[in-house]
């Protein structure tokens, strides 16, 4: 078996011989849960290498979304593919230089929020009513598994760091209220990114980007919001796009759970800082 730095060697060989750029201009990104991921000048390119044979699965959704999406007006700039391997086991795109939202939002004034939130209102609208053939339809029963086996993975963490009464509470609410709510509440279901959060929205000065659709698919359109934490910012977001009472009940529900879904990244990466963010939101949501 390859170890990581002979396998990480390798792809910055099949990026650099792609792109002509030096192995020096090349930076391994280690973030990603599903992809090793290499990135040239800040994100003017970028490269996702698949971490396991489910991935390229998600890649050919992502690169089918690409292309689709070049024919259509957005108000916010999308990646455009340009290199692919045969079998899809990597592929590269022309990306958005920046910033992810989630490390420079702290620097942005109301005005700013308001503003990338209307940008993402007009966004979400054209996406939503896009009609991608072939691509996967995941209803509430379908995303209940997920929320378990991620829960599942979190369990020993939060036992040992919430307590035992918060935990029971997360407990009922999982197994009792997600999915008897949204069902209730009627879904609709719309082509959505599926992991849209600061963390895959990019801006380079008055531009916005938006990162990462592998999760595309046709979903509860309430996913697409529930990602966005800033006040100002998700406040613009919905009143612009219009949302009604029944899809901010939505919204509520998942926000609740967000920061339990993305405990066993952040378990991966042994990042304390995120852990301990995700831990006083669950206390706030849950205590």
């Amino acid at each position: 078996m390859k170890s990581d730095i002979e396998i990480i060697t390798k792809e910055k060989e099949i990026v650099s011989s792609l792109t002509n750029e030096t192995f020096e201009d090349i930076e391994f990104v280690d973030i990603g849960w599903t992809s090793r991921v290499y990135i040239i000048n800040r994100g003017e390119v970028v490269f996702k290498f698949a971490r396991n044979n489910q991935v390229v699965k998600e890649y050919k959704n992502e690169v089918l979304a690409y292309k689709y999406f070049e024919k259509k007006s957005f108000e916010v700039k999308l990646p455009i593919v340009k290199f692919q391997e045969a079998n899809l086991r990597y592929f590269g795109y022309e990306g958005i230089v920046g910033e992810t939202l989630d490390k420079c939002i702290d620097n942005l004034s109301k005005k700013e929020k308001v503003i990338i939130g209307q940008r993402l209102s007009e966004f979400l609208k054209v996406l939503h009513e896009s009609n991608l053939p072939n691509i996967n339809k995941f209803n509430i029963s379908y995303e209940e598994k997920e929320f378990f086996e991620k829960f599942s993975i979190s369990e020993e963490f939060l036992k040992k760091n919430l307590r035992p009464e918060i935990f029971s509470t997360i407990e009922f609410f999982l197994e009792n209220k997600i999915k008897n709510e949204i069902e209730k509440l009627k879904p609709n279901m719309k082509l959505c990114h599926g992991d849209l959060g600061l963390w895959n929205i990019i801006l380079n000065e008055n531009q916005i980007g938006i990162i990462d659709f592998g999760d595309i698919g046709y979903y509860d359109s309430s996913i697409d919001f529930s990602g966005i934490r800033d006040l100002f910012m998700y406040d613009s977001l919905v009143k612009n796009y219009g949302c009604n009472e029944s899809m901010l009940k939505k919204i509520d529900i998942r926000k609740m759970i967000i920061p339990i879904l993305e405990i066993p990244y952040f378990l991966e990466q042994n990042n304390k800082k995120e852990l301990d963010n995700n831990l006083s939101l669950i206390n706030e949501s849950f205590g």
